[in-house]
């Protein structure tokens, strides 16, 4: 049986509506692995724990460009982004479905980690998934400072905010159609 591991961030709430970007990292047996390389990235960036709103934009620059460059992350970054609606959490559990759905096999169960979430939310994520056909093993929240994989949540939300809205360090980093092949849209 496939083990997964769903780290899920969002932004745009501030927005009221106009876009909403739900991020994931989707990822299975390599997870220890894969965090050694976050911890190198976070320091090597000097970005360490900080949120990506308050890191700088040559923090942001270095972190994102290890992150994106590195061959082990490939396939496992999604994305799905939303406008004209303010029903975020229908928003995050069909990005969820959309991620799980490319990354399971016929047989897996899936950890899900959302930034922020409320245990009443909790419950609702779990049995709309459920519903919806994910083999949900746990949902749980968590905070940013908290993980690796869900800061790596968090700044790929930010760096895609920043580069839709035309952030010239994100529109000089990546062109659309590289981009794409780093980072999947839902």
């Amino acid at each position: 049986m496939q083990k997964l591991y769903c780290y899920v961030d969002e932004t745009g709430q501030d927005t009221k509506g106009a876009f909403f970007i739900v991020a994931l990292v989707l990822i299975n047996k390599e997870r220890d692995d894969l965090r050694k390389l976050l911890m190198r990235a976070e320091d090597d960036s000097r970005k360490g724990k900080l949120k990506w709103k308050k890191a700088t934009r040559k923090q942001k620059s270095a972190y994102i460009t290890a992150v994106l460059n590195a061959a082990a992350f490939q396939g496992k970054l999604f994305y799905g982004q939303f406008s004209n609606t303010t029903a975020y959490l229908t928003c995050i559990i069909d990005a969820i479905v959309g991620g799980v759905l490319q990354k399971a096999q016929t047989s897996y169960k899936v950890s899900i980690f959302i930034d922020g979430l409320g245990k009443q939310e909790r419950r609702l994520v779990a049995v709309q998934l459920r519903r919806r056909g994910i083999h949900v093993e746990k949902v749980r929240g968590l905070r940013d400072e908290a993980d690796e994989f869900i800061r790596l949540a968090d700044a790929l939300a930010g760096f895609l905010r920043d580069y839709l809205e035309g952030e010239s360090y994100a529109r000089a980093l990546y062109q659309p159609t590289t981009l794409h092949q780093l980072i999947s849209k839902l």
